[in-house]
C-alpha cells in the first residue's frame, strides 16, 4: 500500500478536488480499463473530528459503487487480469468472478480502512463465478469473502485502476498543452 491516502493521490492527480471548500462534494463517473466506477467524496471532516477519530486534517469520506468485469482468485491473490503463467497453465487452480458489484465506504478516504459489515451482501455482489479450482477454490472464495480480504483487495483494484486512467488522461492533456 502507498504511504500517501488514496484520498492524498487524488488530488495530485485532479487538480479540482484541492479547490474544493470544507462543505462541498463532488462524484466522479469513469470507465477505466477494469471496470465501471462512480464515487462520491464527501465534505471534509471538521477539525474536531478528525482529531477525535484520529484522522488526518482535511480527511473527507469516499463512496465507491463499481461495476468489475472480472477477478481472477488465483491461490495467493486476487487479480483484475491473470498472469501470463496462469494463463498458460489454463488458469488451473483458478476462480474467475464475473460482474462483479462492489459498494465500499471509506470513512476517512486513506484507501486501507473500509468499512465491511460482516455477512452482509451489500458490500460484494457476484453474478456468476467459473470455478476452476474444484471444491478448494469455492471454499477459498467462500473464506476471502467472509473475511473481507475480497472487499479489501478489490478496493486496492480500484485505486490502482482510478488512478491509472487519471494519471494517463493527465498526461494526455499536458501532452495536448505542451504541442
Amino acid at each position: 500500500m502507498s504511504k500517501h491516502s488514496f484520498l492524498a493521490r487524488l488530488r495530485r492527480v485532479l487538480p479540482l478536488l484541492r479547490h474544493l471548500g470544507p462543505s462541498e462534494m463532488r462524484t466522479l463517473e469513469m470507465d477505466a480499463n477494469f471496470g465501471h466506477y462512480q464515487m462520491h467524496i464527501g465534505p471534509e471532516y471538521s477539525i474536531a473530528e478528525c482529531r477525535r477519530q484520529h484522522m488526518p486534517l482535511h480527511s473527507r469520506p469516499i463512496d465507491i459503487a463499481a461495476r468489475i468485469d472480472h477477478l481472477y482468485v488465483e491461490p495467493h491473490r486476487i487479480t483484475p487480469m491473470p498472469t501470463r503463467e496462469v494463463i498458460d497453465h489454463h488458469l488451473k487452480a483458478t476462480v474467475i468472478i464475473h460482474d462483479v458489484t462492489v459498494q465500499i465506504f471509506d470513512a476517512d478516504g486513506d484507501g486501507e480502512m473500509i468499512r465491511i459489515e460482516p455477512q452482509t451482501c451489500g458490500t460484494i455482489s457476484i453474478k456468476h463465478t467459473t470455478n476452476l479450482a474444484g471444491d478448494e477454490g469455492m471454499e477459498r472464495l467462500n473464506t476471502l469473502r467472509d473475511s473481507g480480504k475480497l472487499a479489501q483487495e478489490t478496493y486496492r483494484i480500484i485505486q490502482d485502476d482510478v488512478l491509472r486512467l487519471l494519471r494517463h488522461h493527465q498526461a494526455q492533456t499536458t501532452h495536448r498543452a505542451i504541442s
